[in-house]
């Protein structure tokens, strides 16, 4: 008796999960990141991997939300955001038209759309001497826009991030290889992700209100 009513009780668990499970699925908006806007006057930057990977970035920050789902499309329909994220990198985002550039293609079945706006990048210089040894250090900031706006409403809710980082080594504006940004592995990929975090996190505070 005490075994299936241990069996009962273990199936009532099982259920239970999988429907909270099906709910928290279900319950989740999905999202498109359209791409960003450089407005950064510096050569270096007018790389479009730069603005792929900035673009993963914010698909990554507001999925650790736990409110979005990322929309995967097919092979076709990624050709074209791809295309779409290109121009937004070349462009300012005054001069971009939506509507025109980002048709119904590309956004059809998303709850949400997403876009950044990168609008400074700085990097100051300031010598450390600790005994006989001097070195140089360099400090990335980067301060950008991120706006998410609803499909359905075209209520948008926008939120602003700064990112700092600090390094004594010298190394390139970003590390590419094999056609991706790596982050990670320079001091302005860094601050770049926080930025976007602290963006992100403005955003959800309004977005939950």
């Amino acid at each position: 008796m005490k075994t299936v009513f241990r069996i009962c009780v273990a199936f009532l668990i099982c259920i239970t999960v999988t429907n909270c499970s099906r709910a928290e699925t279900q319950e989740k908006h999905t999202l498109i990141v359209l791409g960003s806007f450089n407005e950064v006057r510096d050569e270096r930057w007018k790389d479009e991997r730069i603005g792929f990977g900035v673009s993963s970035l914010i698909s990554q920050a507001f999925y650790n939300t736990g409110e979005f789902r990322i929309l995967e499309e097919k092979e076709e329909i990624r050709e074209k955001m791809r295309a779409v994220s290109k121009r937004m990198w070349a462009m300012k985002q005054k001069n971009f038209d939506f509507e025109k550039e980002a048709d119904d293609t590309v956004i059809r079945g998303s709850d949400y759309i997403a876009y950044g706006r990168i609008y400074f990048f700085g990097r100051p210089q300031t010598r450390v001497s600790i005994g006989v040894l001097r070195a140089k250090v360099v400090e990335s900031i980067i301060k950008l826009e991120i706006t998410l706006e609803s499909a359905e409403t075209g209520k948008t809710y926008k939120g602003n991030g700064t990112g700092k980082a600090k390094t004594t080594a010298k190394s390139a504006l970003f590390t590419i290889r094999e056609g991706d940004v790596l982050f990670d592995e320079t001091a302005i990929g860094v601050a770049t992700r926080e930025a976007i975090g602290k963006a992100v996190n403005e955003i959800m505070k309004k977005y939950k209100k």
